[in-house]
C-alpha cells in the first residue's frame, strides 16, 4: 500500500469483515459455524484501491501499469 501511495494511487485497508467483529455486534448471541479463519485472512490482509466513474483510459492505464511494474519487481 505504501508503494501505492507513493505513486499516488490511492489505497486503503480492507474495512470490512466478519460483522461479528465490529463492535457493534460484539454482544450479540450468534450462531458461528467454524473458525472463521479465512474472514480473518481476508480482513488482514486485503486492502482495496479507490476508483470512481471519472477514471479516464489513460489513469486507469497508469494503474494497472504501476501494478504491474510492482509485482514484476518480485517474480523470482
Amino acid at each position: 500500500m505504501d508503494w501505492l501511495l507513493r505513486n499516488r494511487i490511492e489505497a486503503k485497508l480492507l474495512f470490512a469483515s466478519s460483522i461479528l467483529k465490529h463492535p457493534a455486534y460484539r454482544n450479540l448471541n450468534a450462531r458461528i459455524y467454524g473458525s472463521l479463519d479465512n474472514t480473518d485472512y481476508i480482513m488482514y490482509n486485503s486492502f482495496f484501491i479507490g476508483v470512481y466513474p471519472g477514471l479516464t483510459e489513460e489513469m486507469l492505464n497508469y494503474v494497472v501499469g504501476k501494478i504491474k511494474e510492482f509485482v514484476s519487481s518480485y517474480k523470482v
